[in-house]
């Protein structure tokens, strides 16, 4: 009998107790009789290789019937690729390997999916970060912290047309996707097959493509550019309160000069995506960056007096530096004074070429 989705994992070079928490969280799984699923683990080029780490031979001795795939190019959406050709369920929830489900996550996706038919892609609207070391809790919404996200839906319609003549109106409402809570972060999230098929075929047929996060750069847009490809073909996007998982964050990941660059190469990639996926969009959101440079002025002197005490205060000034730096370069204009300058102190280097 065919599945009738399947659950991707992908990973590279994952910490193992996070990796055996993701893991057993797939285990305490809860579906209705009837329902099959199966399950993908995608080993994006990990040292050492996925099946020698012992908490993956210990779980493949629980659940042997997984299908374990390699992705030799590096990146995310290298990996995604491989467990999409991996599987033909008519669904795919792409897990990270630092989440877990809450064991109702997918009784209550193919609850969603039986009463939603329109509905192409489906996104957790609870999502508790935690933190395995000492971070700041202020650090949460750096990594997808968000509570009380009403079940929501997004068209096309919702997302490209413009919401208003003003530029940060339409800058707020498309642009600044975490405001928006109709369009969910890419942990968690389930994709029809059909949808993600739409996306790979968009995005191939371009000379280059964005590739996501991948072995030393965390920064991507890549879920987003997911969102628009498939919200261009006229698929819908839910969001549901009943889709639960928590967010495990290892202490690496909250130093300062991490989150800085993470964010920094998430602002590169955010333009950067939406001039390739969304042109007619992208313009009035690079001239609103550009005609709102003393934005980054404001926020580095804020920060340059408060470093020590908001931490995430300096990861907002690498994120607009890369969205100024990238809009400067789309439109040929010269930089804001202040981003070779914020590069240098906050020593942001592993830049794309655009």
């Amino acid at each position: 009998m065919n599945p009738d989705l399947a659950i991707a994992i992908c990973t590279h070079n994952p910490q193992p107790s996070l990796l055996e928490r993701t893991l057993n969280s797939i285990l305490s799984l809860s579906v209705s009789a009837g329902r099959q699923f199966e399950l993908v683990l995608v080993d994006n080029n990990s040292h050492p290789p996925l099946l020698d780490i012992p908490q993956v031979g210990t779980f493949l001795n629980r659940m042997p019937k997984v299908r374990v795939v390699v992705a030799s190019r590096q990146g995310i959406v290298f990996a995604r690729m491989a467990a999409y050709q991996a599987t033909c369920a008519p669904w795919i929830l792409f897990v990270d390997d630092d989440n877990e489900l809450h064991p109702d996550y997918l009784q209550n996706l193919f609850d969603l999916i039986g009463q939603n038919p329109e509905i192409s892609a489906w996104g957790a609207g609870a999502i508790q970060v935690h933190f395995t070391g000492s971070a700041r809790t202020t650090l949460k919404l750096q990594f997808g912290h968000r509570t009380n996200i009403n079940h929501t839906f997004t068209s096309a319609q919702d997302v490209l047309a413009p919401a208003s003549n003003n530029a940060f109106a339409r800058l707020k409402m498309h642009f600044m996707h975490a405001l928006n809570p109709a369009l969910p972060p890419g942990m968690g999230l389930a994709l029809q097959h059909e949808a993600f098929t739409a996306y790979l075929q968009s995005i191939q047929n371009r000379p280059s493509f964005r590739i996501g996060r991948s072995a030393n750069f965390l920064g991507g847009a890549e879920d987003v550019q997911i969102y628009l490809e498939i919200l261009k073909k006229g698929f819908k996007i839910g969001v549901s309160p009943r889709l639960q998982l928590n967010h495990w964050i290892p202490p690496r990941r909250t130093a300062k000069n991490c989150i800085q660059q993470t964010s920094y190469a998430s602002g590169r990639e955010m333009i950067v995506t939406l001039e390739e996926s969304c042109p007619e969009m992208s313009a009035p959101i690079i001239n609103a960056f550009l005609s709102s440079r003393h934005v980054l002025t404001a926020l580095t002197i804020a920060a340059l007096r408060d470093m020590i005490e908001n931490p995430g205060i300096w990861a907002r000034v690498a994120q607009i530096t890369g969205r100024i730096e990238a809009a400067c370069q789309f439109r040929s204009c010269l930089p804001h004074p202040l981003v070779p300058f914020l590069i240098k102190k906050l020593e942001l280097d592993g830049r794309r070429p655009i």
